[in-house]
């Protein structure tokens, strides 16, 4: 086998290793995206829970302790639940850039492949094969 033969498998080899990467990321970036969305949807209706508590806290007359407990509650689980929504958009970003790489690594060698078989096909016209 020539080494211009054995160049173009190798480069064929790893851009599909890069293609298949690059389709992996590409799926934990939306899979992550997804989960952050229904994380940021679970944060607003906490804070349409507390804003309701704290209409009824407003209103005269003695305010229910449970109502108190609740609304402080209802902040901590907010935190953490804002604390992971951006835990998973930063991982979304991260897996997203890794597809952007690896896809352009696929771009890039199939770009290259066929200048390597033309290459190949002139030395097999040179050598008479």
């Amino acid at each position: 086998m020539s080494s211009v033969a054995l160049s173009t498998a190798i480069l064929a080899v790893l851009a599909a290793i890069a293609s298949l990467l690059s389709g992996e990321h590409a799926n934990e970036a939306m899979l992550n995206q997804i989960e952050a969305s229904s994380q940021w949807s679970y944060y607003e209706a906490k804070s349409i829970k507390a804003a309701v508590l704290d209409a009824k806290i407003a209103f005269p007359g003695a305010p229910d302790e449970s109502d108190q407990s609740k609304r402080a509650r209802y902040e901590k689980e907010q935190e953490e639940i804002k604390s992971e929504a951006e835990q998973k958009q930063a991982a979304a970003k991260s897996y997203f850039h890794k597809h952007e790489v690896f896809a352009r690594g696929v771009t890039m060698s199939k770009s290259q492949l066929p200048s390597l078989r033309s290459l190949h096909s002139q030395r097999r016209a040179h050598s008479g094969l």
